[in-house]
């Protein structure tokens, strides 16, 4: 957007303006950090990334650990937007480091901490300790009472507990989640997925089909709001297990049929996604082959150059030598 615009400019010119070898690494640190947040949030992800490092390096100069905490919380935002769950982990556990080394007393940063792991263990399916993480960020943020953030865990940890076969807790969980996001359209659709799943797994199928209803009426309110809902593949297939446990067979026929169309896109998107990436490595391993090729062909120059010149030498020494025996 232009607002993200301007101030990746403002940021830009204040850096260009600071003269070489400044020593205030905490300005250069803060400058580079709101840099990264204005790409981020224009969807300039690669330039986020670039800059980061920079940023935690001057942190890390100033010895000022939360700019440095920071710097890695943003780290994993953008890799786990990226979908680099390592590198996302990564930098989470480099997060957590840093807290602890620096002896930060901040409730806040640390619910922020926790939560993260819980949802880099949520993505690799180890959802017992993404439970435990989660559950450590609510005893945090009941002590900070952000509501927003808490239901944002709150729809995490019903999603750890639907996904490890816990569904009591998730509906349970969805409950106390859906206190707080009556403005959140996309939670809430999340929210009815979620319940409508776990009455399936409960085999309460009416209650199942209440919820997967609801979530059928959200999905033409967020299109119309310009939300962006990538839940349609969810929505589809599970709306054809629980017709066909109905008996409404027709139904569930036309919704697996839609389900696996977006699933064959997908698949198509990802081989595309991944042949593009390997055509990436292809190229860079090409350019460093030439880069190679092109400085042993300079030291083989050097080294060609460096023999004539010695040649050039013995030979003035011997004419030399010639001319002083001829005197």
């Amino acid at each position: 957007s232009a607002e993200y615009k301007k101030a990746i400019e403002l940021a830009q010119h204040t850096l260009k303006s600071l003269r070489k070898g400044n020593t205030k690494y905490n300005q250069i640190g803060r400058l580079n950090f709101a840099l990264s947040n204005s790409y981020t949030r224009n969807n300039q992800m690669e330039k986020s990334l670039e800059v980061l490092p920079i940023a935690i390096s001057n942190f890390r100069k100033a010895k000022n650990g939360s700019g440095e905490l920071s710097c890695y919380i943003e780290l994993y935002n953008v890799n786990y937007l990226l979908g680099n769950d390592l590198k996302a982990f990564n930098a989470i556990v480099e997060a957590l480091g840093i807290y602890k080394q620096n002896n930060l007393n901040s409730n806040s940063f640390l619910m922020s901490i926790y939560y993260k792991l819980g949802e880099c263990y949520s993505r690799k399916e180890d959802f017992q300790k993404a439970i435990k993480y989660f559950k450590y960020a609510l005893i945090l943020n009941k002590e900070i009472k952000y509501d927003f953030e808490q239901a944002t865990i709150l729809g995490l940890l019903a999603e750890a507990y639907c996904f490890s076969g816990q569904y009591k807790k998730s509906i349970e969980t969805v409950r106390l989640a859906n206190k707080n996001i009556t403005d959140d359209k996309l939670a809430i659709q999340f929210s009815y997925l979620l319940n409508a799943k776990s009455y399936y797994e409960l085999k309460q199928y009416s209650l199942a089909k209440k919820y997967i209803d609801s979530a059928n009426t959200n999905i033409p309110i967020l299109k119309r709001e310009g939300i962006n809902n990538n839940s349609k593949k969810s929505y589809y297939e599970l709306l054809s297990l629980i017709q066909s446990k109905l008996g409404n067979y027709k139904e569930a026929y036309l919704n697996a049929n839609k389900f696996y169309t977006i699933e064959i896109e997908d698949l198509k998107s990802e081989k595309a996604k991944r042949i593009e990436d390997l055509q990436e490595q292809f190229e860079s391993k090409e350019k460093d082959l030439k880069l190679k090729n092109m400085l042993v062909y300079r030291k083989k120059k050097e080294l060609e150059t460096l023999q004539i010149n010695k040649k050039i030498i013995y030979l003035s020494m011997i004419v030399l030598m010639s001319g002083e025996v001829g005197l």
